[in-house]
């Protein structure tokens, strides 16, 4: 099959988003698919290149403008924190359908990621293309507000769609609340390529017990909370070298460095920013905890690649988390927000070596069994033969 994957998130320098879409893509090809990715350029250039066997096609669409619609690693995100950002994303629009056009000729199937705005240019176009649609919903597409514009756009979206998939019961559930018809949307969980992240457990900088967390530093995301839930740990400290790891960029990021300074954890905070996905394989093997008290996900790679390293995932309740973690058995959970109990969670992980052991032994097999690249892949290949099937 020829699949022309169309995404606003791809991990390329200058970008390192979207490392999902990439495994998936990179497994396609070695099942003898051709792929090729359209996604836009963080160069301004027009650029076509090979990676992991995956044609790649960096798309200009910023003209003369410097492009600003990737630096918040993300469309909705970047719009926040940039005007320029904002008066780029018409011109983003134009030059996409331009090429989404162009390139769809040459394929047997359109897969989208994310519903806005790619699956929703995807199915504006199928009047041209002819090419049946799949879209991927990854978790921001259905945490927008929940307004009349949004619900019309995602509406239109979810019955022109030829497969809609979710990546979490959570989410697909969440679709039901902006009057999606779900009984169009089966459920894909995220994975990953659970080899990768199969590297000796190792103690290079030598702390103790490194707790760690990586993501975007935005206010959904809850980074603070991690930042509180440390220093009340180094209060009344479980274990004698604590160390807190923060891997991940944002719009938050130097309010947290100021946030760790005025706690008075900044010698236990290391900050890393963004790194480039072939590297959190290392990061992980060395984190004893992952800590992740998000709000809004669709299904957190991160907490799969953590449990696949050998680290203990102490994470929100909700939001697809408990899809992946049951509490006391692969990892452990609390409520949302609720501080008090984050760090019971924590301390008694902590305090108690065998079960941190018997914990990390569980979700490592957990996620070999269910969420390992392959197993997901052979689901999508389906969907694209059936389409085709009918097509």
């Amino acid at each position: 099959m020829k699949i022309l994957s169309f995404t606003s998130s791809y991990p390329l320098p200058g970008s390192l988003v979207g490392p999902f879409i990439e495994n998936l893509n990179q497994r396609l090809v070695e099942q003898g698919h051709k792929v090729r990715v359209i996604v836009y350029s963080v160069s301004g250039k027009y650029k076509v290149s090979i990676r992991k066997g995956v044609e790649v096609i960096e798309y200009p669409y910023s003209f003369f403008l410097p492009p600003k619609l990737h630096e918040g690693k993300g469309l909705i995100n970047s719009m926040k924190l940039s005007f320029l950002a904002k008066v780029e994303f018409p011109l983003y629009l134009l030059a996409t359908i331009f090429y989404l056009l162009k390139f769809s000729r040459d394929c047997d199937v359109i897969h989208a990621q994310f519903y806005l705005p790619a699956g929703f240019l995807a199915v504006l176009t199928k009047f041209w293309h002819r090419k049946p649609v799949v879209i991927t919903a990854l978790g921001k597409e259905f945490h927008l507000p929940n307004k009349w514009i949004f619900r019309k756009i995602l509406n239109f979206t979810n019955e022109q769609v030829d497969q809609g998939v979710a990546v979490s019961k959570y989410l697909r559930n969440q679709a039901a609340n902006y009057g999606l018809d779900i009984s169009k949307i089966i459920v894909i969980n995220n994975c990953i390529p659970f080899e990768e992240f199969q590297l000796p457990r190792k103690r290079e900088h030598g702390h103790e017990l490194v707790i760690g967390y990586a993501c975007r530093l935005v206010p959904e995301k809850r980074t603070k909370d991690v930042l509180r839930a440390f220093s009340r740990l180094m209060q009344n400290p479980p274990a004698p070298n604590l160390a807190l790891w923060i891997v991940g960029g944002g719009e938050e990021f130097d309010e947290l460095v100021k946030m760790a300074k005025d706690l008075g954890i900044s010698d236990k905070t290391k900050f890393f920013g963004f790194l480039p996905p072939d590297e959190m394989p290392r990061i992980f093997s060395e984190m004893d905890i992952f800590l992740n008290p998000t709000q809004e996900e669709g299904l957190a790679h991160t907490n799969l690649e953590a449990m696949a390293a050998g680290a203990v995932v102490v994470c929100s309740e909700g939001v697809g988390n408990d899809e992946v973690v049951t509490d006391g058995v692969t990892g452990r959970t609390f409520p949302i927000g609720d501080l008090t109990a984050m760090v019971e969670r924590l301390r008694e992980i902590i305090g108690d070596p065998e079960k941190r052991q018997a914990i990390a032994q569980a979700g490592r097999e957990h996620v070999r069994k269910n969420f390992h690249v392959n197993s997901q892949l052979a689901r999508y290949i389906e969907v694209y033969q059936k389409l085709l099937a009918q097509s």
